[in-house]
């Protein structure tokens, strides 16, 4: 029989005993045909290789300026308080020195081919790039926690007076001040801002409003009537798009630690209750930065949590329920997950580039990459549901997962492919021995993973692991057992 729920998502709940699942460094993927093996299978989380390394550190923001009618394609880093820009040969030259460092990530926005010019926002500091003579310069006297561009308008975000400041008409280097507008609809003030065309959404820390170009003299920008939606945000670079919506996680006047999504004027929450009691333990997670990418028809919302040292991953393109994972950083000289390095992306050149939270690094990203940072190993997890028999001995004769075999490498680590399975008899407390199984060479297609004489169990626990660095995809799973039924009294 298959192994119930066997692919399924990251969903551990507050106690083992009703649901100890774990899912990390592998996804779902609905598979849609009438005639499939199984609807949903595992795929591997993409690999890295190093392509640019700068002396600065860490990363702290990524981004592609589009290709326009006379302009090609181009490229743009921060990394410490340093400004660069890149090329298609991965080649890199320095740009100037920004006004404002710190810990907390950058960001970068243009305001369209007429005004020609890249604002950027480092610790409450803004800095103006103009793209047709290369030269970066400060924005005296404007505090900028967050950047963004609307219309042509350089939108700037003071988390401390809770001010939201506009540029003149693409021009990103002149801000008068009397061009602004300061939180009235909602007492907690703004601390994070996001552009989702044509609205501007402005966060406080427990409520956000939605403002639009009204056309309005002398301040342009207005609120839409009558909105107030009752979510505000626990960690300001949380925000991120992704299939249309804006994701973030959550604060109100009645708790935190959702995950929710916009959807029109209204909300989603998309967390699980599994993932909110996670993220509720975290000791902090106003820290936690989020990032996005597409890639073979998924689109990804990836929150870090550093001081928790973990990564959540949502596909948006599934449902809740299937479609959360986690990711990680596994060290092997701990034996222990971290959170991932990476934490920004860029399209660029063709290319999925993320930069290193920690070094000046920055990687390509790609499913036939093999390696995490620093040349590391990918360890990959699945922990699987419960199996229990309304606490009968189950006897377990035989486990087979069903997995494309034959795809190991010519040469190095993964010519020989193996698969590790340890079980835990008590719902996922303690565990028992490793058994570790060869799943084929390179061409050997006929290769089965199966592991016998099990034992018994009435709370059986199974968690598969893998590290070699192949394609592996998982398609299934099946047991032989036997129930011992409890006598009539």
């Amino acid at each position: 029989m298959k192994l119930p729920g066997f692919i399924g998502p990251a969903y551990k709940g507050s106690s083992p005993l009703a649901d100890p699942e774990d899912l990390i460094n592998w996804y779902c993927e609905a598979v849609d045909s009438p005639g499939a093996t199984n609807k949903m299978v595992y795929l591997p989380t993409p690999g890295l290789e190093e392509r640019i390394s700068v002396n600065k550190a860490p990363i702290r923001a990524l981004y592609q300026l589009p290709a326009a009618m006379t302009s090609s394609e181009r490229g743009f880093f921060v990394a410490g308080n340093g400004f660069y820009e890149f090329f298609a040969d991965f080649s890199v030259t320095f740009r100037g020195t920004l006004s404002g460092v710190g810990a907390n990530p950058a960001t970068i926005s243009y305001n369209g081919d007429g005004g020609g010019q890249l604002l950027i926002t480092s610790d409450d500091q803004a800095d103006v790039y103009d793209l047709a003579t290369d030269v970066l310069t400060n924005v005296s006297g404007l505090s900028a926690f967050q950047g963004s561009m609307l219309n042509g308008y350089g939108l700037a975000l003071d988390q401390v007076t809770s001010t939201l400041f506009l540029s003149d008409l693409l021009d990103l280097s002149t801000w008068d001040p009397t061009q602004s507008a300061q939180r009235s609809i909602a007492p907690d003030p703004w601390k994070a801002m996001i552009v989702l065309y044509p609205r501007i959404y402005l966060f406080g820390s427990q409520t956000a409003e939605v403002w639009y170009d009204a056309g309005a003299f002398p301040f342009p920008f207005e609120p839409v009537q009558g909105i107030l939606i009752q979510e505000g945000i626990g960690a300001p670079f949380s925000l991120e798009m992704a299939n249309n919506a804006i994701y973030w996680l959550t604060q109100s006047a009645n708790g935190n630690a959702q995950i929710v999504r916009t959807s029109g004027y209204r909300t989603e929450v998309v967390s699980t209750s599994a993932v909110a009691d996670a993220i509720g333990s975290y000791a902090r997670i106003d820290d936690a930065v989020a990032w996005t990418y597409q890639i073979d028809g998924h689109e990804f919302y990836l929150l870090n949590f550093p001081s928790a040292g973990v990564t959540w991953a949502y596909d948006t393109t599934l449902p809740p329920e299937v479609g959360w994972h986690k990711r990680g950083t596994w060290i092997s000289e701990t034996a222990e997950f971290q959170a991932l390095r990476p934490q920004y992306h860029a399209f660029v050149f063709g290319a999925h580039l993320v930069g290193d939270r920690e070094t000046g690094t920055i990687y390509e990203m790609k499913n036939t990459y093999g390696q995490d940072v620093d040349s590391r190993e990918i360890r990959r997890v699945r922990r699987t549901p419960l199996l229990s028999a309304e606490q009968q001995w189950i006897f377990f004769k035989q486990l087979q997962v069903f997995l494309q075999p034959g795809v190991g490498t010519t040469t190095g680590q993964g010519q020989n492919p193996k698969i590790t399975l340890r079980m835990s008899d008590d719902g996922g407390f303690t565990w028992g021995n490793l058994h570790t199984i060869e799943v084929g060479r390179e061409g050997q297609r006929q290769v089965r993973a199966i592991w016998r004489r099990l034992g018994r169990s009435r709370n059986r626990v199974f968690e598969l692991s893998v590290s070699d660095p192949v394609p592996w995809r998982l398609i299934d799973a099946y047991l032989d057992t036997a129930v011992q039924q409890a006598l009539a009294s």
